[in-house]
């Protein structure tokens, strides 16, 4: 009976310590293990995978997916580097049409950080330097433009009357930034450390930083574990820190990209690599194993976090792009993730085909039920 007391006294130490030091760096939210719960899964958490080709014409080659929104059974796809422009298809896969102009007008713009879909299925695109956005409907007619005070890389709608934006260090001096309907400046959250950083060298976010979910906007940064919920109201939540222990990367290796690479060069380091999807009962995103790429799912009501490692073979070790209805999960696959991959791939011949002529799947991933 000591000798069980005595344990679990040294567990509650160890917790508060560790609850301690969250605290002291700012962060309150709840604390999830995933080193003694990370479990390797023979059996796999995705039920079954569909693949849904999309229509190749002259008007609907695109070099590049960053961003995906599935709404109204349609999908909207962001080339935000070369086109720069939103491809649009419906559910089947068929070409509907693209959204954007590209110009110096006042109706235009020359650079594409992000992009979001209302619910009426009007296109909202963040622009670069002209701090803006512009709003376009499905037919690419122009509809209005609010202008910011700030640079941002990501946005999104956080209520019917703010927006919320996801800033790089060169950009603001907080990492978000939340407005009303005009633009203008409400609150502002999670300053960053610049005692050690190099404008030139910074590491810019990815473009899935803001996601959706039902009770408003999470945010997360490459390298690191923390996850944030924003409510609708503008309140900060400090949600989920899945801590790889010893493993994982030190948080001032965020702001440098070139300190991140010399310091973890040849180190086995295990981060969040995507930006986390959280659902009700769980969180999915990719993560690094080391040199290995892994798909989990940290399971809340369990407390467990199931991993599938391997590499981009198998379709089900894709990147999530978008969590539809907390049951599916949609990422895409193309020549250029399948190039290296043996007869095991699971492509028939057709779709491999397919894909070796400039194809593009959208992946749809049926979770398995718990």
């Amino acid at each position: 009976m000591r000798t069980i007391l005595y344990i679990l006294m040294i567990l509650c130490i160890i917790s508060c310590g560790t609850k301690e030091q969250h605290e002291k760096e700012g962060f309150n939210g709840e604390i999830l293990n995933c080193v003694d719960r990370l479990n390797y899964d023979s059996k796999n958490f995705v039920d079954h995978t569909e693949l849904i080709p999309l229509e190749q014409t002259e008007q609907s080659v695109f070099s590049d997916i960053r961003k995906l929104i599935y709404k109204n059974n349609t999908y909207y796809i962001g080339d935000l580097l070369d086109s720069k422009k939103i491809f649009v298809f419906n559910e089947q896969g068929k070409f509907i049409g693209k959204v954007g102009r590209l110009g110096k007008g006042s109706e235009e713009y020359n650079r594409v950080s992000d992009f979001y879909v209302t619910d009426d299925g009007d296109v909202v695109i963040l622009t670069g330097s002209s701090h803006r956005l512009v709003k376009y409907d499905i037919q690419n007619n122009f509809l209005s433009e609010v202008k910011l005070p700030f640079m941002a890389d990501a946005v999104l709608p956080l209520s019917n009357d703010k927006y919320i934006f996801a800033c790089s260090i060169h950009q603001q001096d907080e990492r978000v930034v939340v407005t009303n309907l005009k633009g203008e400046v409400l609150n502002k959250y999670l300053p960053y450390d610049k005692s050690d950083y190099h404008v030139n060298i910074s590491t810019k976010g990815n473009d899935n930083l803001l996601r959706e979910t039902l009770d408003g906007v999470t945010f997360n940064q490459p390298y690191d574990s923390k996850i944030y919920q924003f409510k609708k109201s503008g309140e900060m939540v400090a949600l989920y820190d899945l801590d790889f222990g010893k493993n994982k990367p030190a948080e001032n290796t965020l702001v440098n990209a070139d300190k991140f690479s010399k310091t973890y060069r040849n180190k086995y380091v295990e981060y969040l690599k995507i930006t986390p999807l959280v659902a009700n009962r769980s969180i999915y995103g990719t993560m690094r194993l080391g040199k290995n790429l892994g798909v989990y799912r940290y399971d809340l009501k369990k407390s467990s976090m199931h991993v599938k490692k391997g590499d981009f073979k198998s379709l089900d070790l894709l990147m999530p792009l978008y969590l539809h209805n907390d049951v599916e999960i949609i990422s895409y696959v193309d020549h250029n993730i399948v190039r290296f991959t043996d007869d095991d791939s699971g492509f028939t011949k057709s779709q491999m085909s397919f894909l070796q002529n400039g194809g593009v799947f959208l992946v749809k991933h049926v979770l398995r039920e718990r």
